[in-house]
């Protein structure tokens, strides 16, 4: 794929500038974290399993590296229209999702197949988007729909796994510690 249709597919995937020239079979590790981080979303791209969580300190390099993941998807594409990938935090698709509920043109439902269709899907900072029931079931809703459709998902949090027990359902983490999903704590220093 030339540079330019990659630049394209950054955009639309609204990956941040800062983090589109790094790609995830060209990053050294900086720690044993990183390095087992890094087999993992490799594993994920070939779709050994469906859905990543990665929870860990802040700074410690999981965002980056599921950036690199999605730099790396969409070079490694040979068919351009058939593939599509997206970043997006949780807030903001917190805030996509209420918008519709007052768009005439976007519909609820909109939101929910357009994200749920995406090739690749890095859903960052989950907590940090509003943390109802009505916001929490169309997360899990979402992750389960892309589960089913075999459509690789990396969710990040910063939360500890008692807080993911408190935050997600039982059901939804059941789903996570399934063999065709995987979880990973990225612990230690802030590496910023």
């Amino acid at each position: 794929m030339d540079n330019s249709v990659i630049y394209q597919e950054q955009r639309f995937a609204e990956i941040p500038p800062e983090n589109r020239r790094f790609f995830l079979e060209e990053i050294e590790p900086k720690n044993e974290g990183q390095r087992v981080l890094i087999e993992k979303l490799i594993r994920l791209a070939r779709k050994e399993y469906k859905t990543l969580l990665i929870s860990g300190n802040k700074g410690t390099g999981k965002t980056f590296l599921a950036l690199a993941f999605l730099n790396s998807a969409i070079y490694r594409t040979q068919e351009p229209s058939e593939f599509t990938a997206k970043y997006v935090t949780h807030y903001e698709l917190d805030l996509r999702y209420k918008a519709a509920m007052n768009d005439s043109k976007k519909t609820q439902a909109d939101i929910y197949n357009q994200y749920a269709e995406y090739s690749y899907l890095v859903i960052d900072e989950l907590g940090r988007g509003s943390i109802t029931d009505y916001s929490m079931t169309f997360i899990e809703n979402l992750i389960s729909r892309r589960y089913s459709w075999s459509r690789p998902t990396v969710i990040i949090t910063n939360k500890t796994t008692k807080e993911l027990k408190e935050l997600l359902d039982a059901q939804m983490l059941d789903r996570l510690g399934n063999e065709k999903q995987e979880t990973f704590a990225l612990d230690g220093e802030s590496l910023r």
